[in-house]
């Protein structure tokens, strides 16, 4: 007569115990899955956010740039919850509730009304910022390295970094009225696109030109949805030193 062994009964299959512990485990690792997967869904959706209230602004503002400073007028015609109406009846000349501007948009919903009034702060002292370094820029001989080409509209800079070959006497003027009315525009336009090529193979900040008005190939920087944390008046300054000194090596 064949008898089972103590030790071939202690192999045959899980006691409960075993399978309970099993169970726990696995739902712990769901658990932490499900927790993991929520909150890449609430950071991609923060960014989806971001990135929609910067295309609005780059809309604005560049729109704003080529018609005198104004912004897209609202169409009292239409439904009040139209983007237009509710986002442009807050802006246009003058206007003090910078914050307010933005309260109807996707940014709003995201940070609050604390947080919106907060970057819109931050971004509009990036922009100023940018504009005084722009503004105030010389080299040793006393000669203008960028200039602006139209007035700062809100958080959009549109400027023209000028290498040494094509930078005008000091004795002439620099306003950038002045600077603007002796260069030479046609060489002045074969810059940008080259300085542009060489930033992306270095990997330096991604910064768009287009013509404005009568002047081909600006720079248009516009700061839109920039975390406190991850743009500073560093970051304008190591961007404006990086096309000075690229248009400086490729143009002397």
């Amino acid at each position: 007569m064949h008898h089972e062994t103590g030790n071939q009964r202690g192999h045959s299959g899980f006691s409960l115990i075993e399978l309970l512990v099993v169970i726990a485990i696995i739902a712990v690792l769901v658990s932490l899955v499900l927790y993991v997967t929520g909150a890449v869904q609430k950071t991609s959706r923060g960014m989806t956010c971001l990135s929609n209230q910067r295309q609005i602004m780059i809309g604005w503002d560049g729109y704003a740039t080529d018609n005198a400073g104004r912004y897209v007028a609202p169409d009292t015609n239409r439904h009040t919850w139209d983007w237009v109406r509710s986002v442009g009846s807050n802006l246009g000349p003058g206007n003090t509730e910078r914050e307010s501007a933005l309260t109807e948009g996707t940014m709003w919903k995201y940070l609050g009304d604390a947080g919106v009034a907060a970057r819109v702060d931050h971004l509009v002292d990036l922009a100023t910022h940018m504009t005084n370094r722009i503004a105030t820029t010389l080299d040793d001989e006393g000669r203008r390295v960028f200039v602006q080409v139209a007035p700062t509209s809100m958080t959009n800079v549109v400027f023209y970094a000028i290498p040494p070959s094509l930078r005008v006497a000091a004795d002439v003027g620099t306003s950038n009225e002045a600077v603007l009315a002796n260069l030479d525009m046609e060489a002045l336009s074969k810059v940008a696109p080259a300085v542009k090529s060489q930033m992306q193979r270095r990997g330096l900040a991604l910064i768009g030109f287009q013509p404005v008005k009568t002047f081909p190939n600006c720079w248009r920087m516009v700061f839109a949805g920039a975390k406190e944390s991850s743009m500073t008046t560093e970051t304008v300054d190591t961007i404006l030193d990086s096309m000075r000194d690229i248009s400086e090596e490729l143009f002397g």
